[in-house]
């Protein structure tokens, strides 16, 4: 109540719980590109008239470079806990 006005209170956001759920979603996004991935290719191999080969391509490598950065994002979260513990 400064000067009249009433500042809004705002919902804390607890920030484990934050990267816990981004983390997550970003997990599923990962496995959401991989089945995506696996469908079109199993679909090429039955129905390969209704299946064009360049899109299983492009889902592929999408899959793929989402699978690499996840390891690499995994990599660098490990090696930075890894440092935080050495320090004490």
């Amino acid at each position: 109540d400064h000067f009249g006005f009433k500042a809004e209170k705002k919902d804390a956001v607890d920030p484990e719980n934050a990267f816990g759920e981004l983390l997550k979603g970003a997990l599923g996004n990962v496995n959401e590109l991989h089945q995506k991935s696996e469908e079109m290719s199993t679909r090429m191999i039955t129905e390969p008239d209704k299946v064009n080969v360049h899109d299983v391509m492009i889902a592929t490598e999408k899959a793929e470079l989402a699978l690499t950065f996840t390891k690499a994002v995994n990599e660098r979260v490990l090696r930075a806990y890894n440092e935080i513990i050495n320090l004490r």
